[in-house]
């Protein structure tokens, strides 16, 4: 789930969450529009961290 693509997904939704970017090896915010996307999407940064960061 980590190492997938940034996928904003579609929809009409503006949700603050948070995808683990591998390159810069850290979490990052992004804007989720509400349907779709991937595993690589995490409602806090903590969760995101805790999952992602070794």
């Amino acid at each position: 789930e980590c190492y997938q693509p940034k996928d904003q997904g579609f929809g009409h939704g503006f949700l603050m969450r948070y995808y683990y970017n591998w390159t810069k090896q850290k979490c990052l915010r992004f804007i989720y529009k509400g349907s779709g996307g991937n595993t690589n999407r995490f409602e806090t940064k903590a969760e995101c961290n805790r999952r992602c960061v070794l």
